[in-house]
């Protein structure tokens, strides 16, 4: 008989163990608990980037801590991996996957189809973006099925104000509301058929409308016999797929849905979907009127190394940011060199490799992955 429990544990134990193989001995466990919960910090940002962990971020946002300490300690218990003191002089610890870990991820890799999963979200981090796209999307399917319907008073699913404002924004005058009640269904129906039935299956089951409720993630687990953690994972690779499709498709297709995908107007966005933080943004603005480091940090009565936090997170997030300022292309090819070389991008023991030729903040640059020290 299925047990939902165990299959929660046994996937959410591949699933980790797949997130941690990549920052064996270079990260504490912690690290990728970070990535999960979707923390704002540029280590964070970079690890992302530097491990190819784009899937992952914020995948779990409301993860709890205990629950994330319970598995760490299950896999120390079943010698999935070993924890072992970094080396060097400070007193965390990082692990390694034992060949029994890594012969249970892989495992559990190819019984879970994860590759599959995952595919539509590599290459950069969607996960913000995709759970707005589905807020939105949830809510306009309820609000217009009770539009169609004439039952005008109904208790949104979605209770966030501003996505709610964006629904009504959607339906603001009598006219367009009639292109949605008669436009919503084919275009929705265009845009499913090309996913895997499950995936179908899990987008379908959660919608609510004028006769119907839509299923909680819990009970579409247990309705498809799939770990609640699965569920969420192939629910965000259906969403990647809508959204690309809705991307490709021009505006005969789509010319409702559309306006699921429009790029934000702000000019900040990144790689992936994460935005500058205000204070990042901040800086952004006066390094565009030329200013240096010290002058910001003066006018903006903050520390220095605050300011070069802001300028990694830049690196990250605006790739046609010119940062030949602050590291050159070859300088950059020479740090990446030695990365290889070292088998690490731990910043520490890069920096004590070039002794005074790098500083701390052109490490840092280097390790953003760009193409070059100039535009991205």
């Amino acid at each position: 008989m299925w047990d939902l429990d165990h299959a929660e544990a046994d996937f959410f134990q591949t699933f980790v163990m797949g997130g941690l193989a990549p920052l064996a001995g270079e990260r504490t466990t912690q690290a990728l608990y970070h990535i999960f919960q979707g923390r704002r910090a540029n280590q964070t940002y970079q690890d992302v980037e530097i491990f190819q962990l784009y899937p992952y971020y914020r995948l779990f946002p409301r993860l709890s801590r205990e629950h994330w300490q319970k598995t760490i300690e299950t896999c120390v218990e079943r010698k999935l991996i070993v924890l072992e003191k970094m080396s060097g002089t400070t007193p965390k610890m990082t692990f390694t996957l034992t060949e029994e870990g890594e012969a249970s991820r892989a495992e559990g890799w190819e019984r879970y189809e994860l590759s599959k999963w995952l595919a539509p979200l590599q290459g950069s981090t969607q996960g913000p973006e995709l759970q707005e796209m589905w807020l939105r999307l949830h809510l306009l399917i309820q609000t217009v099925s009770q539009l169609i319907e004439e039952e005008l008073s109904f208790f949104p699913q979605v209770g966030q104000r501003t996505i709610q404002a964006w629904v009504k924004l959607q339906l603001r005058d009598k006219e367009k509301r009639e292109e949605w009640k008669q436009g919503l269904f084919d275009e929705l129906t265009l845009l499913l058929d090309g996913l895997d039935p499950q995936l179908q299956r899990l987008l379908i089951g959660q919608w609510s409308g004028a006769r119907k409720t839509g299923m909680t993630m819990q009970q579409i687990a247990i309705s498809e016999e799939c770990p609640p953690s699965l569920v969420v994972v192939m629910m965000m690779s259906a969403l990647a797929l809508c959204k690309k499709q809705l991307q490709a498709g021009d505006a005969r297709q789509f010319p409702l849905l559309a306006c699921l995908v429009e790029q934000r107007k702000d000019g900040n966005a990144g790689k992936g979907s994460i935005l500058l933080s205000s204070s990042a943004e901040a800086t952004f603005a006066m390094l565009e009127q030329g200013l240096g480091i010290a002058e910001i940090a003066a006018a903006r009565q903050l520390r220095a190394n605050t300011i070069e936090d802001h300028l990694v997170e830049i690196a990250l997030r605006v790739p046609d940011w010119d940062m030949s300022e602050y590291l050159q292309p070859e300088d950059m090819a020479a740090i990446m060199q030695a990365t290889e070389q070292l088998k690490t991008r731990r910043l520490r023991i890069i920096k004590d490799h070039f002794g005074t030729k790098y500083n701390y903040l052109q490490i840092r640059l280097a390790l953003t992955g760009r193409a070059e020290g100039g535009t991205g």
